[in-house]
């Protein structure tokens, strides 16, 4: 009992940080109705009084499984497998959300308890994977987007779209293929497209600036690494020389022009495969990308490596 009343207590104040409750419990006492809240995420846990209403019936409009056998089960198959219970419900909607982060993000926008707008209808997108422990592709991601924003459309209801999952891919320009599509979505029916910024925090994941000189950057590769990759932005005019330095001072090296078509340099310095893709102008983005993959036999030799770029 005292675990359930503390995290009511810290759920009222997250709520009233977020300035939540001033529109929640007083004019206009918003409370989602009318609203679709898309999740696109892991999946979700349709089991949970979070997302029941009060005669015990599912909240959750549809779920679009993107995993091995992509399939869409109806709110009366959702309804269905709750009454079944768990196990026989499995056998009905087999769709689960292992990791539990779908289910939590859920939770947090539209759960009937602890929810922001507990009387949302609730579609879900769980998203797909392009290989085995691998991450969905960006085409899944566009595809979730569309299929919430057509939902709306045909339910002529305004449709917010949340997505809580993605990386600290790219130029952070707006420019890529997957950022065009975003904004292009958003425009079409009554849609609001809201997405996690991250939680790197202070890591200090980013740097940035105008260089004119010699410019020598180091990075320390802690024990038992098993991977890293490293992104380099730049106009694609400006001419730069790359060179790569790991702990005991071997190096590889490179320029970053000179070439009309993307180039794929390989070397390997201690035990550590380095591939660097040296990239062109897209219909998109007319910024040039390097991106360099530090693949070890088991782990990344550990210590200072360096970049050195000379323009």
């Amino acid at each position: 009992m005292d675990n359930l009343f503390n995290e009511d207590i810290t759920n009222e104040y997250a709520k009233a940080s977020s300035c939540i409750l001033q529109i929640t419990q007083r004019e206009p006492y918003l409370s989602g109705k009318g609203v679709i809240i898309a999740i696109i995420d892991s999946g979700i846990d349709f089991y949970l009084p979070e997302f029941l209403d009060s005669n015990g019936n599912t909240r959750i409009l549809s779920i679009w499984d993107q995993t091995d056998n992509p399939r869409l089960y109806t709110q009366e198959q959702i309804n269905e497998a709750i009454r079944l219970g768990r196990i026989e419900g499995s056998r009905i909607v087999p769709a689960e959300d292992i990791s539990g982060h779908g289910t939590a993000v859920a939770a947090i926008a539209a759960g009937t308890i602890s929810g922001v707008a507990p009387q949302a209808e609730i579609l879900v997108i769980k998203l797909g994977s392009s290989g085995r422990n691998s991450f969905p592709l960006t085409t899944q991601l566009m595809r979730g987007i569309n299929f919430a924003v057509n939902t709306g459309i045909e339910r002529n209801m305004p449709v917010a779209v949340n997505i809580s999952y993605g990386n600290t891919y790219g130029d952070h320009q707006g420019n890529s293929l997957l950022e065009r599509f975003i904004d292009n979505a958003s425009e079409i029916g009554r849609t609001s497209i809201v997405i996690g910024s991250g939680n790197e925090g202070i890591s200090r994941g980013h740097i940035s600036g105008t260089l004119n000189r010699r410019t020598e950057l180091e990075m320390a590769v802690s024990d038992f690494e098993t991977g890293l990759s490293i992104q380099l932005w730049k106009y694609y005019q400006d001419k730069y020389r790359i060179t790569i330095v790991s702990p005991n001072g071997e190096m590889l090296d490179f320029d970053t022009f000179g070439s009309r078509e993307a180039q794929i340099i390989k070397r390997r310095l201690e035990n550590t495969d380095l591939m660097c893709f040296i990239g062109v102008p897209l219909p998109y983005n007319i910024n040039q990308e390097i991106f360099i993959d530090m693949i070890p036999d088991l782990y990344i030799a550990s210590g200072i490596w360096k970049i050195i770029i000379e323009p």
